[in-house]
């Protein structure tokens, strides 16, 4: 006999779905594997026909939206930059031709972006700059002597050998010893 009453109908329902809820979801995951592209082209449907309600939804539940995604990430943080990090390396070539396109496209906010990190950190690079460049230059490395070479004239550091940034270096090390004895 046919339960007419809503509301037993309705815990009748909710009953037989906990019930056969493991056999549903596999049958679904069957019938999404076997009409993959139907599946795809419903998916597509909806979106076309409800593009305006999910417009609207979003414009009027925006703030609600945004604060379920950053208590999803600050859960599932680790999980997230994982999954990002996996994606990155097995799809270098997709990444870097994404990156290239949207600062081909967005050229103004990277130079500010990189503008303002300059203006932040300004003494921090600064001083990491001069480090290194002392660094080199206590250690004659061949970037310094070669910016040496090149200072005064048209000369390029690819065209430079490397009998001469040897020659120059031991000059520059002779010069340093003969100046250490006259101190």
């Amino acid at each position: 006999m046919p339960i007419k009453d809503p509301k037993k109908l309705a815990q009748y329902k909710r009953e037989w779905y906990q019930k056969n809820k493991e056999i549903l979801k596999e049958k679904h995951k069957l019938w999404v594997k076997n009409n993959l592209e139907r599946s795809r082209e419903i998916k597509r449907n909806w979106a076309r026909e409800n593009k305006d309600k999910e417009k609207i939804y979003r414009e009027e539940n925006a703030e609600s939206i945004k604060a379920r995604r950053k208590d999803y990430y600050k859960k599932n943080k680790d999980l997230i930059l994982e999954k990002s990090e996996k994606y990155k390396k097995e799809n270098r070539g997709k990444v870097n031709e994404w990156s290239k396109a949207w600062k081909k496209k967005n050229r103004g906010k990277v130079l500010e972006s990189r503008k303002t990190y300059y203006m932040m950190n300004k003494e921090s690079l600064l001083q990491k700059s001069n480090e290194y460049i002392k660094k080199n230059r206590d250690r004659l490395s061949d970037t310094y002597i070669k910016s040496l070479l090149c200072r005064h004239n048209e000369l390029k550091r690819v065209d430079i050998p490397d009998d001469l940034v040897k020659l120059k270096r031991a000059t520059i090390k002779a010069q340093r010893r003969i100046d250490d004895e006259k101190d």
